[in-house]
C-alpha cells in the first residue's frame, strides 16, 4: 500500500511543482478528481488485470506516450526534475517495444511484472 501512497503522493508534489500556484488553489480539483475518475479508472484497470486483457477502446499506449514527451519537455522547461515523467515514459516506451502500443495503460503492469518485455533502452 505505501507504494501507492508515495505514487500518489509524488504525483501530487510533481503537479504542485510544475503549476507553480499556490497548492490549495487546484487541490480540491486533484482531490474530486481522484475520487470519481482515478477510482472508477483503477476499478476498470483491476478487471483488465486479472483477466490478462488490456482493451484500449478508451486510451491506449500510443495515444499516451507522446503526452507523457510534452509533458518531460514541459518539465524541464521549468527548470524541474524530470525524473518521475521520464520513469513512466520509459516503462510505456516499453509496453509499446513489446507490441503493447493499442493496448491500455493496464498493461503496464506486464512490463513491471518483468513478464518477457524487452529491456529498458533508456
Amino acid at each position: 500500500m505505501l507504494n501507492f501512497a508515495w505514487a500518489t503522493l509524488i504525483g501530487y508534489l510533481q503537479s504542485a511543482a510544475l503549476l507553480n500556484v499556490e497548492a490549495r488553489t487546484f487541490t480540491p480539483l486533484l482531490t474530486r478528481w481522484l475520487k470519481s475518475t482515478v477510482a472508477d479508472v483503477i476499478d476498470d484497470y483491476a478487471g483488465q488485470i486479472d483477466a490478462g486483457s488490456y482493451p484500449g477502446d478508451e486510451e491506449w499506449l500510443e495515444l499516451d506516450e507522446p503526452l507523457m514527451r510534452h509533458l518531460i519537455v514541459a518539465t524541464e522547461q521549468r527548470g524541474l526534475d524530470p525524473a518521475l515523467p521520464r520513469l513512466i515514459h520509459s516503462l510505456t516506451a516499453r509496453g509499446i517495444e513489446a507490441g503493447s502500443g493499442a493496448e491500455s495503460f493496464a498493461s503496464l503492469v506486464e512490463v513491471i511484472r518483468g513478464g518477457g518485455q524487452v529491456p529498458a533502452t533508456t
